[in-house]
């Protein structure tokens, strides 16, 4: 009876790892075997043959389930297989990439699209898929050549820099991971933690919202690169939402993040930290909306990692924004990225800070690290960058699009529905001097400059999704020429007053926040909080992303009202508490 299961299971096995290999072999057959042929034949006459061509496939299988006081309000596998193109006319001094042709309202962006490729291992049907997107897209780029050169032409332009470097060719291959987790696992999972919410009489609208998935990701260029590697990606979002006394809505998040679902806290754990999460954000529905407020800040627990993605990750991330073929559509566009790559060799920390980034690393004393890759996305290995030095910026994160400071790249494109460009991975903030007992210290230098009491920041709303109306009134912004925030407003935090005892706070935004702001940091922590999170991009794409930073004060900083415009209170009661 052994025997027969032995052998029955290494069957199973046996066959499992032929139908792996057998996909793997007909998915990179049909790319490099397309890609041969398209660099030997495609070619219009007195037309420019593609000089360099990557094929991309992302297949993604994924379990997404969502919950909300104890029901389960979605739930669905998905898997699909998708292919991105890079082709490029023209040469590596200049061609059609990092170009924006058309107006703000009707424009193409360079050499990224997406190409819904069969999800069976039929090489002709695979073949004939990349043949037709292929020949669509080098029509099309060679209609972005041309319009590039018109550009160029008439538009003055200094010191404009070659579009694409040269890299030794990589060849790297994981094997491919597998999901952990059912379907019924996840629904029971989140029908019970969701329940959390059936005590909390005051909060109106709870969310739990589960992901976890696998990305395979496959590679081939006419360089000779070739790639195989996993993008795992799991979290569990908490969203509330509730209203003050004064009809302001007020919103709040947690989450947690991991590669594979067993990076997650147990269900204990998570039931206790969503229990905490929703007892004080109860508390501040009878919060008096605080008064404005100039004086020494803390940044604590998450709000640390985001402070410096804000202010150092996103500033020296798409350090070359692309070339607009309308200027009104370069005056309105919406990046929050690039702001310190002007900064090069200057001061933007105090000089015992080094800021670095590495994808290569896995985990922080044993917390995951969800950033983590060891190829990019144009098929170039991850490597560390020492991004800034005794306090001055010393490089960018780069992809092969080179700056007029930095030719190389150094392994970071990451792309968020766009083309891929240098992006944060792992960011890792250390401080030559840092402090023992920062609260003490803070309360101390409270006492110094004669305040009652000072700000400090937990949670900052960077990473909560939009909704339709937060997203209508961002576009509108961008449209009447409204600056980009550099630092976003606090949306969990307390005063703290020199006697210890604290009072939370609500309704505030910075205010003045510049590129120098992080020169004024005048404690920080020894012990480093890691931060993980999802940057969303702003019509599709998730970017994982860890920030590993201590806790920090900035000596002064100036906080005002934000404005919220009130809502009017539900007009009946909630029906299960009534």
């Amino acid at each position: 009876m052994f025997r027969r299961v032995f052998k029955l299971a290494f069957l199973v096995l046996l066959l499992l790892s032929f139908t792996v290999e057998a996909k793997e072999s007909v998915l990179l057959k049909a790319m490099e075997d397309e890609l041969n042929r398209t660099i030997e034949n495609l070619w219009m006459e007195e037309m420019a043959r593609p000089y360099y061509v990557a094929y991309k496939v992302k297949e993604s299988e994924e379990l997404i389930v969502e919950a909300s006081f104890g029901a389960i309000t979605a739930s669905d596998y998905s898997k699909e297989r998708n292919l991105i193109i890079d082709l490029r006319v023209g040469n590596y001094e200049f061609d059609n990439s990092n170009f924006v042709a058309g107006t703000w309202y009707s424009f193409t962006f360079g050499t990224e699209g997406v190409v819904t490729l069969p999800l069976e291992d039929d090489y002709q049907a695979i073949r004939y898929k990349m043949w037709l997107s292929t020949d669509k897209r080098y029509k099309r780029e060679l209609e972005n050549l041309s319009k590039k050169h018109a550009t160029v032409e008439n538009r003055l332009i200094k010191d404009r820099q070659d579009d694409f470097t040269k890299v030794k060719p990589t060849v790297y291959e994981e094997p491919l991971m597998k999901l952990e987790v059912t379907q019924k696992e996840l629904e029971n999972l989140l029908a019970e933690l969701s329940k959390v919410f059936r005590d909390f009489e005051k909060i109106q609208m709870s969310k739990l919202k589960l992901k976890t998935g696998i990305t395979y990701r496959y590679f081939v260029d006419s360089e000779g690169s070739r790639h195989i590697c996993n993008e795992p990606v799991t979290y569990l979002e908490v969203y509330a939402r509730i209203q003050s006394d004064d009809g302001e809505e007020l919103k709040d998040m947690i989450g947690f993040y991991g590669q594979t679902i067993n990076d997650l806290p147990d269900k204990g754990m998570l039931h206790t930290r969503i229990v905490e999460f929703a007892t004080d954000f109860s508390n501040t529905q009878s919060v008096i909306k605080s008064e404005e407020y100039v004086g020494p800040v803390l940044f604590t627990g998450d709000a640390c990692g985001q402070l410096f993605y804000e202010m150092i990750g996103k500033g020296l991330s798409n350090p070359r924004p692309p070339l607009y073929e309308s200027e009104q559509s370069e005056k309105m566009s919406l990046s929050d990225e690039g702001f310190l790559v002007e900064k090069l060799g200057r001061s933007v920390l105090p000089e015992s800070f080094s800021v670095y980034d590495d994808p290569t690393i896995t985990e922080w004393e044993t917390t995951p690290l969800i950033g983590s890759f060891q190829v990019d996305e144009q098929g170039v290995i991850a490597q560390k960058v020492d991004l800034i030095k005794s306090g001055k910026v010393a490089s960018f994160l780069m992809s092969r699009v080179p700056t007029k400071d930095i030719k190389e790249t150094n392994g970071h494109a990451r792309s968020l529905g766009d083309p891929p460009v240098g992006r944060v991975a792992n960011l890792i903030i250390e401080n030559a001097k840092a402090n023992k007992d920062v609260k003490e210290e803070f309360i101390e230098l409270l006492k110094d400059v004669k305040l009652e009491y000072g700000i400090v920041v937990t949670r900052l709303k960077g990473n909560m999704p939009k909704d339709a109306d937060e997203m209508s009134s961002f576009f509108f912004s961008f449209m009447g020429g409204e600056k980009k925030k550099l630092l976003s407003e606090p949306m969990c935090g307390y005063r703290l007053y020199i006697d210890g005892h604290t009072e939370p706070i609500r309704g505030l935004k910075f205010e003045g926040v510049i590129y120098k702001t992080l020169r004024d940091i005048v404690l920080s922590s020894e012990e480093k909080v890691v931060n993980s999170f999802i940057r969303r991009g702003l019509f599709a794409g998730e970017l994982p992303i860890s920030i590993v930073a201590p806790s920090v004060v900035i000596e002064e900083m100036e906080l005002i009202q934000a404005g919220a415009k009130p809502k009017k209170l539900p007009i009946v009661p909630h029906p299960y508490f009534e």
